[in-house]
């Protein structure tokens, strides 16, 4: 459990930062690792793209997080800005 909304925005950060490998740390997380609403969103992105085969960047998670319409989060670029 991560209990800074820093420290979760920066595993995000770094998981932007090696797609490569990024679906092997995605599943190191799980969703209760997020106390922060807003990043727990964004994982749930990243999540959803791994297992449908789509590398992440910041240009399919943009586009991830606009189609879901997601109310939960309160500004998508704002916190995938890392």
């Amino acid at each position: 459990m991560m209990l800074d909304d820093e420290l979760e925005r920066n595993v995000l950060g770094a998981l932007l930062l090696e797609p490569r490998n990024c679906t092997m740390f995605l599943e190191q997380l799980t969703p209760s690792m997020f106390n922060t609403n807003n990043n727990l969103v964004v994982y749930e992105a990243m999540v959803e793209l791994a297992q449908g085969g789509t590398e992440i960047d910041m240009i399919t998670l943009t586009h991830r997080l606009r189609d879901r319409k997601s109310t939960r989060l309160n500004s998508s670029h704002a916190n995938i800005s890392y």
